[in-house]
């Protein structure tokens, strides 16, 4: 399937642009008006197409289009305050939008940094150092307020057992489940019960997989899981895992 081709189709007749990097096959649309942009990774997207029905094309289709149109919009975030929220990202995540504005970044792990977004309802729009100043905020305020909004938020998860590994999904898609990583008090509640080392995995936007490892066949089990979700996410983050020990996050290699 020409993935470009189809989406291209779909999208016709929107006021976006379609630019396409071969070398790096990342295809990215940008709205005219606001300058915002989505970008996929056909490498990581292609087994999603090739393994699914149209209803993929449909779904990243709207998914552009909704992202898109809500950037058009006139935001501002002093009126917004509870409706900021922290997302995390690949560290190869672009750091600017299309005018060269740089994104509110902090950095988290050598994998992974923290962006910030208004939510919109249906999207969310990234938040810029443009907006961040016509707001009067510092980084720092901003973080507490994405914080103290994801904290609110209620969420469950679900529980699995293999050999005598325990492993648990937040998947709640709400586009926040892998910033749940952000949350020390929710990981340190979760150790305290844990009876093997505690790894967590992000391997994308809407799953966040944390395990209580206690024999070395939990981690191969962890590997092939995390490659599985990080290959059909729309927005992927990492297939690596992260050993959480002394409240602190620590990517490491899961060798099969």
């Amino acid at each position: 399937m020409d993935i470009k081709k189809v989406l291209d189709e779909k999208l016709a007749g929107n006021r976006f642009i379609s630019l396409f990097d071969k070398e790096k096959n990342i295809l990215r649309y940008v709205n005219k008006e606001s300058g915002q942009g989505v970008d996929l990774d056909l490498n990581v997207l292609k087994p999603r197409f090739e393994n699914s029905s149209s209803d993929a094309t449909e779904e990243i289709a709207y998914y552009i289009k909704t992202s898109l149109v809500a950037s058009s919009q006139s935001i501002k975030l002093a009126s917004n305050l509870n409706q900021i929220f922290p997302v995390i990202r690949s560290s190869s995540f672009p750091r600017e939008n299309s005018k060269g504005i740089q994104f509110v970044i902090k950095e988290h792990t050598s994998e992974t940094s923290i962006y910030y977004v208004l939510d919109l309802g249906k999207s969310y729009q990234l938040i810029d150092q443009l907006l961040l100043s016509e707001a009067g905020l510092t980084l720092e305020r901003l973080h507490e307020y994405a914080m103290t909004n994801l904290e609110s938020i209620k969420f469950s998860y679900k529980m699995d057992t293999v050999a005598g590994n325990q492993f648990y999904f937040v998947n709640q898609n709400d586009g926040f489940d892998a910033s749940r990583i952000l949350m020390s008090s929710f990981l340190n509640e979760m150790i305290s019960e844990f009876h093997g080392s505690m790894v967590v995995s992000i391997p994308h936007q809407d799953v966040l997989i944390i395990c209580d490892i206690q024999n070395d066949y939990g981690y191969n089990v962890l590997a092939e899981m995390n490659m599985k979700f990080f290959a059909n996410g729309y927005i992927p983050i990492t297939a690596l895992s992260f050993v959480y020990e002394e409240k602190e996050l620590k990517p490491i290699f899961i060798m099969k």
